[in-house]
């Protein structure tokens, strides 16, 4: 009876079955990334990579049987065989380890400030609006910070760099002002942008806010570029963060940006999208709205029967 079990039993050959199975999954891990972000070259390297260590895995005995029968012929062949498989494990760890390669998506370590930009979902980085059917314009970079730790951190800065031009643009972290005497009667404090050094930096168990947009607010289809003039000058780019004594740095791609602005795009324009609604019926009995929405008609002078006095 044959032996069913799918672990080996000896020490061997189950060392070679885990190497094999981690090699795989890792490059497996490559093609899916490297096809979701675009790179179909890269992807289609990995698909590559992977039928050649899956080949060698399999047909390990015969090639073993093959190398005793005739050793001098197959020595070089079974050298570059292993030569392509250090090869591929090399390239599929690299891509864990490399920032911006096939697997750089992977989450990074933050250390003890855990980044939106990191977590799972559709989370903005970019602050994009847009002024009725104007383009899209990209205002500035925006990220939410919490401080993990019970430590502050008085220490920090940041930019994000073009991948285009080198060109920098600073990160503010948003502060509150103490003596600032226009705070809003029915709302929270404005947080101002502000340069890290003129702050007391980030208290522990914080929660706050980085920007590159230089004002506490912004004005609609005035402020920043449109999206294709971004796209053009800027470009990807790569966020970098100094704190805790190390670097920080998150590589966001052209792909990335263009999603982030089809989602905008797809939530400020709900009548342009196939998405079920409520409508109201021409019929429908008008409703009262805000004064400052419709503006009133112009008062009418009010009719008189008096007649001018005859002259002469």
């Amino acid at each position: 009876m044959a032996d069913e079990s799918v672990i080996p039993d000896r020490f061997i050959p189950a060392l070679r079955w885990v190497l094999v199975v981690i090699v795989l999954l890792v490059i497996g891990f490559g093609i899916s990334d490297s096809f979701r972000e675009g790179k179909t070259a890269t992807g289609w390297l990995y698909v590559a990579i992977f039928i050649v260590v899956f080949a060698i895995a399999v047909k390990w005995h015969a090639i073993s049987e093959a190398f005793v029968r005739w050793r001098q012929k197959m020595a070089w062949i079974l050298v570059a065989l292993g030569f392509g498989g250090a090869l591929a494990l090399g390239i599929a760890i690299g891509g864990l380890l490399l920032r911006g390669g096939p697997l750089g998506t992977i989450p990074q370590s933050g250390g003890r400030i855990t980044w939106s930009f990191d977590q799972p979902g559709d989370n903005y980085f970019l602050n994009i609006g847009r002024l009725g059917d104007q383009e899209l314009r990209v205002v500035g970079f925006q990220a939410h910070g919490k401080n993990t730790s019970t430590d502050p951190i008085s220490e920090f800065s940041g930019f994000i760099r073009s991948d285009l031009t080198n060109v920098q643009r600073q990160v503010y972290l948003l502060a509150q002002d103490p003596n600032n005497v226009n705070r809003p009667p029915l709302g929270p404090q404005m947080m101002l942008p502000t340069l890290p050094d003129e702050t007391y930096g980030i208290p522990g168990l914080a929660d706050f806010d980085i920007s590159t947009h230089d004002k506490p607010f912004t004005e609609i289809g005035k402020d920043g570029e449109p999206l294709s003039e971004f796209l053009r000058k800027f470009g990807a780019f790569t966020l970098i963060l100094k704190y805790d004594g190390a670097t920080i740095e998150r590589h966001f791609t052209i792909e990335q940006i263009k999603a982030q602005a089809a989602l905008l795009e797809k939530q400020t324009s709900p009548l342009s999208t196939t998405a079920p609604r409520v409508t109201r019926k021409p019929t429908a009995a008008p409703v009262p709205t805000f004064p400052f929405m419709v503006p009133s008609p112009p008062t009418a002078p009010p009719p008189t029967d008096t007649q001018p006095p005859p002259k002469g």
